[in-house]
């Protein structure tokens, strides 16, 4: 069975308009944020292609080295949402770990205080343990996705092609 494909067409005048206009070696905002737009919708099962059509020639060389920077891209861009996921779940298991000490501490204390201390403590723990759920449920999934996002990018298949100019 083979895999649904969705294209992405792009019509430019030349290739460099692409590219960020401070550093030529990265892609431009534009281009990043016309690409998100174009993919809302589209299930990160899918294969997707990206047919870009020139006005100007592009040699194989040109081609190629946008590929590169494609690639190069997204490759950054998951192993930004890799290491926000850890920082994330570093932060889970420690709020975890509070709110555990926290109820802990309100089983054990709440017949010698008085009320107010182990019921501050019960909350407390109750709101760590919270934000830890949180943190998985939302937060994390988000960057989960976006790093989806960005595999499947990182292998969807460019397609140059010159138009064809009316004389």
């Amino acid at each position: 069975m083979t895999k649904k494909h969705s294209q992405i067409n792009i019509h430019i005048d030349q290739l460099d308009i692409l590219e960020n206009q401070f550093d030529h070696n990265k892609l431009s905002y534009d281009f990043n944020e016309y690409i998100n737009y174009q993919l809302l919708g589209i299930p990160l099962s899918e294969l997707i292609q990206i047919n870009i059509h020139s006005k100007q020639k592009i040699s194989e060389r040109e081609q190629e080295q946008f590929i590169s920077k494609f690639v190069q891209h997204y490759e950054h861009q998951i192993t930004s949402y890799d290491f926000a996921s850890k920082y994330i779940f570093r932060k889970v298991l420690i709020l975890f770990l509070i709110g555990i000490f926290f109820i802990a501490l309100y089983a054990t204390l709440d017949s010698v205080l008085s009320f107010v201390i182990p019921e501050v403590l019960l909350i407390t723990g109750w709101v760590a343990i919270w934000e830890a759920v949180y943190a998985i449920l939302f937060t994390d999934s988000q960057n989960r996705m976006k790093a989806k996002r960005a595999r499947q990018l990182k292998k969807s298949k460019i397609i140059f092609s010159q138009e064809k100019t009316e004389e």
